[in-house]
């Protein structure tokens, strides 16, 4: 006889919420490339944290970046997120906006869907843009890859220095961005040394 174990019973194929965080980068410079310059209506970009950063497995179920100034809240709509696992540590001497394939990511997951990204908070201070819409279920052996994509077609709203990032080596270009007015198709990211100061909550 077959037997259905209601939905609640099913097991989580991922790992338990921990109720914790972990900061990745400390720096104090500040940019406005990553993870988007508003400015513009088109953005892409891209970043790389090792394994030694990240830690162990975890269900990551939540972002926030550090902001540079303060930003009274607006909103930047269709934004794409994605997190995948890859065992690159720098970023492919030419990205595109394809770079899933060029990093050879594993368990791409898609966080925010053509969603909306909500810009708000004070200097100095982490702000949480969205809600996951799904978890990202961090396996504590590969790489991790933060990829936004930013097709809200928007533009007017250019905050400078809205994130702090790090220019410290030895980052060695694990990031990749660029923006447009133009379209989003017509992106050419370019690496570079680039990162934010960002909190994985989990």
């Amino acid at each position: 006889m077959l037997v259905v174990f209601p939905v609640s019973l099913a097991k989580d194929p991922c790992y338990p919420n921990q109720n914790a965080d972990t900061t990745l980068q400390t720096g104090t410079a500040y940019q406005d490339d990553i993870p988007m310059d508003t400015w513009y209506r088109y953005n892409f970009a891209a970043t790389i944290f090792l394994q030694s950063e990240v830690g162990d497995k975890k269900k990551v179920r939540g972002l926030q970046w550090m902001l540079g100034t303060s930003v009274t809240s607006f909103n930047r709509p269709n934004i794409t997120v994605k997190l995948y696992h890859t065992t690159e540590t720098i970023m492919p001497a030419s990205p595109t906006t394809n770079l899933i394939t060029q990093l050879s990511g594993t368990n791409v997951t898609t966080v925010l869907d053509s969603g909306t990204w909500t810009i708000a908070g004070s200097n100095g201070n982490f702000m949480t843009p969205f809600t996951f819409e799904k978890t990202f279920c961090y396996n504590g052996v590969d790489n991790l890859v933060i990829q936004i994509e930013d097709r809200s077609n928007q533009v007017g709203t250019n905050y400078t220095n809205m994130w702090k990032g790090n220019t410290n080596t030895p980052t060695q270009n694990k990031s990749c961005w660029d923006r447009s007015d133009g379209g989003y198709e017509e992106l050419t990211p370019v690496r570079g040394n680039w990162r934010n100061n960002i909190k994985l909550l989990y």
